[in-house]
């Protein structure tokens, strides 16, 4: 049997990961660093590497798309990026620390971030809308939510979507365009100080995540066409259970 070039594997899960992250509207981040830990078998440092790297040309490609589409709060974006570089800085030490000392703790870190967004993706599903409520431009406040954000993806190489798009909907009043749009312009500058930190240490292999990269770009595309087509709320669901799933076996792993 023919094998498969090990860059076309990741270029097809950073394809698989942008397509289901565009159409679940978690972002392809989140679908990929599970799918190169659990269908690939890649170290949790590694993928979070590879991920945090590949993830910023999604982010660029959102971001420039957006731009042009004037979704984007540039006032509030340089806000969070402030927060957002330094808390980067913050979660890249913190990861140098423990990815070589203390692997199990980002098991368990990683599991309880995936158990949070699966209950996210189920509230989301079951509740009604939030009520938005004293929409003010805090500065402090805007810039504590990059700095979570911050650590975040320098600790675990996830987005911030799943903590900024809730953010700038229900405490800054942003439509949905705008949440989205402001979100990405912040998280590209986020990723890219995360993913130097990474590559500077070794934790990324360069043309594994630009495989992964050109995938993920490819497949948002694609996700985006689908997804008036695409019974979403299904997906969802699914998608909540598979990372449940995954969250549970990264905390039993690091606690065995």
């Amino acid at each position: 049997m023919l094998a498969i070039p090990p860059y076309l594997t990741y270029l097809m899960i950073g394809t698989l990961g942008g397509f289901l992250g565009g159409l679940l509207g978690v972002g392809g981040g989140v679908v990929i660093l599970p799918l190169l830990i659990f269908m690939l078998g890649v170290p949790t440092d590694l993928a979070i590497g590879i991920n945090i790297t590949s993830v910023i040309f999604t982010a660029i490609s959102g971001t420039i798309a957006h731009l042009k589409m004037k979704n984007v709060r540039p006032r509030i974006a340089a806000y969070v990026l402030l927060g957002g570089i330094a808390g980067a800085v913050t979660g890249s030490l913190l990861f140098n620390i423990i990815h070589e000392t203390y692997k199990r703790i980002l098991d368990l870190l990683l599991g309880t971030v995936f158990l949070y967004i699966s209950a996210k993706l189920m509230q989301d599903i079951i509740k009604k809308k939030e009520q938005v409520n004293n929409c003010r431009e805090n500065i402090p406040t805007i810039m504590s939510y990059g700095f979570i954000t911050g650590i975040i993806a320098g600790l675990l190489g996830i987005g911030g979507g799943f903590i900024l798009v809730p953010v700038f909907l229900y405490k800054l009043c942003m439509n949905i365009r705008e949440a989205v749009g402001t979100s990405l312009a912040s998280w590209l500058a986020i990723a890219t100080t995360s993913a130097i930190f990474k590559i500077a240490t070794g934790t990324v292999n360069v043309i594994t995540a630009l495989s992964v990269g050109a995938g993920a770009v490819l497949g948002a595309q694609i996700g985006a066409r689908a997804l008036t087509r695409t019974p979403h709320r299904i997906l969802k669901i699914v998608f909540s259970i598979i990372l449940l799933c995954m969250s549970i076996k990264l905390i039993a792993i690091s606690i065995t």
